[in-house]
């Protein structure tokens, strides 16, 4: 990889989310109340091979949701991050064939992929009231396949 792949994975995946917590989170100060939900990747935790990038750059979001948490919390602010793990895309059908993707969904303890759906239901949580008391914290939605 060279470094300008590096540096436009980070780009995508860190500083965007940097650039955006700095944009929200002086107002959800100043009101004393807000939940920002950064996305990462089960690739944070357990990477896989050629992926090195990807994995460094998702892995620094947990730190980076972290940080913020502990900055955040004694104003009111939640800082949260949730992982997917192989989600049903249009993106993952593209990379396999259908028996590729059962196989994928077979190695899983609910045997099947997340759905976007599923992901986003997550997130929803996360922003609501029903997590007033869950920060810095990452939820996984994998159907199980990564535990830890």
């Amino acid at each position: 990889m060279d470094e300008a792949a590096w540096e436009s994975t980070f780009s995508l995946n860190v500083t965007s989310a940097f650039l955006f917590a700095r944009a929200v989170l002086p107002t959800m100060i100043e009101r004393h109340g807000g939940s920002v939900v950064n996305l990462t990747s089960d690739q944070a935790f357990q990477p896989t091979s050629g992926r090195a990038a990807y994995s460094a750059a998702k892995a620094a979001i947990v730190g980076l949701t972290r940080a913020l948490a502990v900055d955040c919390g004694q104003h009111g602010v939640r800082v949260n991050a949730v992982a997917p793990g192989p989600t049903l895309t249009e993106k993952t059908r593209q990379m396999g064939d259908e028996q590729a993707l059962a196989a994928l969904a077979a190695r899983h303890p609910t045997r099947r992929l997340a759905t976007p759906e599923d992901v986003a239901e997550t997130i929803a949580f996360l922003l609501s009231g029903a997590s007033r008391h869950i920060t810095g914290q990452v939820l996984h939605v994998n159907g199980g396949l990564l535990m830890g």
